[in-house]
Parts: C-alpha cells; structure tokens; sequence
C-alpha cells in the first residue's frame, strides 16, 4: 500500500516537473512533438471530468514520470495493442 500522507507534496513536485517539460520530439511519432500540458497532467489525475483516481495511483503515475525521457528516446515504433474478445 502507498503512503499517501505527503500526496499534496508529490502532486506539487510532479506538477512542476510535469509543466518543465514542455514539449519532446517523439521517434515513434515520425519525430512530431507531444506537448505535455495541463490538460495531460490532470489525466493523472482524473479518470473523467468529475471522477478523481486513488491518491495511490496517482501517486504511482507521478512517479513514473521521471522515465517518460529515457522511455521515449528507446520508442522507436508505435505499437498498437487491441484486445479481442476469446469465441467460447
């Protein structure tokens, strides 16, 4: 279980960290850029408009963005992953 009691703490430190990005060239994007804006950074928050996540998982997702740097420079190929239903 995630300790929660620092959470405004980590939110405020992954929000700064989150907005100094700015934008990145992406490889796997034929080199387009990808913005990283507030409205991004409150999908790791909210699920939908009114429907906030666990505290515990947002947690998870700002510590997760330290990687979003060294992940997109291995990104090559953009993959795409469906799921499809198994015939009983």
């Amino acid at each position: 279980m995630t300790d929660i009691s620092n959470y405004q703490k980590i939110r405020e430190d992954s929000q700064s960290f989150y907005s100094n990005i700015g934008r990145i060239c992406c490889p796997a994007l034929n080199n387009e850029y990808v913005n990283f804006t507030s409205e991004g950074f409150n999908h790791l928050i909210y699920k939908s408009e009114r429907t906030e996540r666990d505290r515990s998982v947002q947690i998870m997702k700002f510590k997760l963005l330290k990687y979003q740097q060294p992940i997109k420079n291995m990104m090559k190929v953009l993959s795409k992953l469906e799921k499809r239903k198994r015939k009983k």
